[in-house]
């Protein structure tokens, strides 16, 4: 589909911020996210393409629940097999290190920190939410 076609990076980023927020006030009223499939790809898509594609000499392919997703052509390769709920919170800061670390990656895992390190910082503690 391409997030380029579906809507402008000025709404991605609003889309982004709105679906971030929205599930923070959702966890905090111990209620679990409801995120259709859809919004949950062009997120996915969304933070792939502002995380991976940095000066960080990266290719990151991501399988999120079916819908695979490439970025970077750099000589660090890495992969993570993962729900696209989980990559969009880990990757708004709303997952630990540990939460992080255990995720399915291959490749080059000293490349994580690339990732996570760019705009949000992993969470202290362990961030556990409905979904």
């Amino acid at each position: 589909m391409g997030l380029e076609n579906v809507v402008s990076k000025d709404l991605a980023i609003v889309l982004y911020d709105q679906v971030t927020h929205e599930c923070d006030i959702l966890h905090a009223l111990g209620r679990p996210a409801t995120i259709d499939r859809a919004c949950l790809a062009l997120l996915g898509e969304f933070t792939l393409g502002r995380f991976a594609t940095g000066d960080n000499d990266l290719s990151v392919t991501l399988h999120l629940d079916g819908d695979t997703l490439q970025r970077g052509t750099g000589q660090r390769e890495l992969e993570l097999h993962a729900g696209s709920f989980e990559w969009f919170r880990a990757s708004t800061g709303r997952r630990s290190r540990r939460q992080i670390d255990t995720m399915d990656w291959r490749g080059d895992r000293s490349a994580i920190d690339a990732l996570f390190t760019s705009l949000f910082s992993p969470a202290v503690d362990d961030v556990v939410e409905s979904w």
